[in-house]
């Protein structure tokens, strides 16, 4: 019971690879190119699969149906447009959404309630009742996504052209039911799981800010929280929305997913 639960939300690796992308975007202020996040979708595929190169995983993202393609770039695009103006410049509108959306009944309550279901499950329950434990919550949580349908779209697309098998194999199969749960599939079950990671505090705070410090965009990311000068539970829900801004799940699997298909 408690491997399965770990590997639901212990993706601790996704997250911290999602922090930086995502810092990355809101200090220079301008969202990537198309280009550039199919790049980082195939980085994403490799650390995903843990063998096979940046370059063969690009091939694979273009072998994809096209419409799964637009649906996962514009579920990424929504993300990345919580932490950009219109006009791709960081200003004080976006940091007052961050800040504001922080303080209203949505996401923030919804993955505190599932990482406190999570917390308190006792020995003995099973994989199935956690899971729909955990996924009653999910529920309530994709309402307050604007990328969910896209996510959905992408389950949807992936299942139409026969990698739903391939992508499947990709996930842990509470994962997969997480997904399900929300009338989805494994992608969505996927980018829900990271989304539990990031809001939910499972990496405590502090140990977040020492990572963040040793971290490539260490420095400019440490003045620009200290700069926010917020309390803890909005610092983590702006944390929370930065690491969603580099969540490349919506390419990175199904181009996980495509390069199986293509060495069967």
């Amino acid at each position: 019971m408690r491997g399965a639960l770990e590997r639901i939300l212990g993706s601790a690796s996704a997250y911290w690879r999602n922090l930086e992308r995502g810092f990355r975007i809101l200090l220079s202020g301008e969202p990537p190119s198309a280009d550039r996040l199919v790049e980082e979708a195939a980085e994403e595929a490799g650390y995903i699969l843990g063998h096979v190169s940046p370059s063969e995983l690009r091939e694979s993202v273009e072998s994809l149906p096209p419409e799964v393609v637009d649906s996962g770039l514009e579920a990424i695009r929504r993300a990345v447009g919580d932490l950009t103006t219109p006009t791709g410049a960081l200003g004080a509108a976006a940091i007052s959404l961050l800040v504001g959306k922080a303080g209203v009944e949505g996401k923030p309550q919804a993955f505190k309630r599932l990482v406190d279901s999570v917390r308190t499950l006792k020995d003995g329950v099973s994989v199935e009742e956690a899971v729909e434990y955990l996924s009653a919550t999910a529920v309530e949580v994709v309402r307050e996504l604007p990328e969910f349908r896209y996510y959905k779209m992408v389950d949807e697309g992936l299942e139409e052209a026969g990698l739903g098998p391939h992508v499947r194999q990709l996930v842990p199969a509470p994962v997969y039911w997480l997904g399900r749960a929300v009338g989805a599939g494994a992608v969505t079950g996927r980018f829900l799981a990271l989304e539990a990671l990031s809001f939910g505090g499972v990496i405590g705070l502090s140990e977040v800010l020492e990572r963040l410090r040793e971290s490539e965009v260490g420095e400019e990311a440490s003045r620009f929280l200290r700069g926010l000068e917020v309390g803890a539970p909005v610092l983590l829900y702006v944390l929370g929305e930065v690491a969603e801004a580099g969540d490349r799940t919506a390419l990175a699997l199904p181009a996980a997913a495509a390069w199986l298909a293509g060495e069967d």
